[in-house]
Formats: C-alpha cells, structure tokens, sequence
C-alpha cells in the first residue's frame, strides 16, 4: 500500500505542468490547449508533445497537418501510454 501511494504522488508533477492544457482540451478550447501545451512540449515535456501532436493531426485550433503531427509524436520518448491523461 505505501508503494501505491508513492507511486501516486511521484506521478502527480508528471502531469501539473500541463493540467491546464489537457483541461481545455477537454473542453474543446484547442487554441488555448494549444497555447498552454506547445511551450510545454518545446521544453521536452512529453505529455504536452502527445497533446500538440493530437492536436495537429485532427486539425484542432490549428491546420491539419499529419507530417507535424507525426514530428511531435517522433520527438517524444516515454511511451505514448504512460504520457497522456485520460481525456
């Protein structure tokens, strides 16, 4: 049990630095999710790297585009599962 509860309070820094991105997100507010995530991501921050990357490859609050899309998926390297939030 103190392992679990370890484990959950490590975790939690993972994802403060881009809670309010991935909250507008969830909202569908794209451009500020997009605002609040990509200097985030430029930082090397792979939660916010996934979400820009979501973001480029549906076209929201920005223009579609796959290729940066698929650049921000390539620049990350923890594993796409263990860097998104549940949206």
């Amino acid at each position: 049990m103190k392992i679990v509860i370890l484990l959950l309070l490590l975790g939690a820094p993972i994802f403060a630095d881009d809670a309010g991105g991935w909250d507008a997100f969830r909202k569908g507010d794209y451009a500020l999710a997009l605002k609040e995530l990509l200097p985030l991501a430029n930082q090397g921050n792979a939660s916010a790297q996934c979400g820009v990357a979501i973001l480029y490859a549906k076209g929201q609050g920005v223009r579609q585009d796959y290729k940066e899309a698929l650049r921000w998926c390539t620049t990350r390297r923890t594993p796409l599962h263990l860097t998104i939030p549940i949206i």
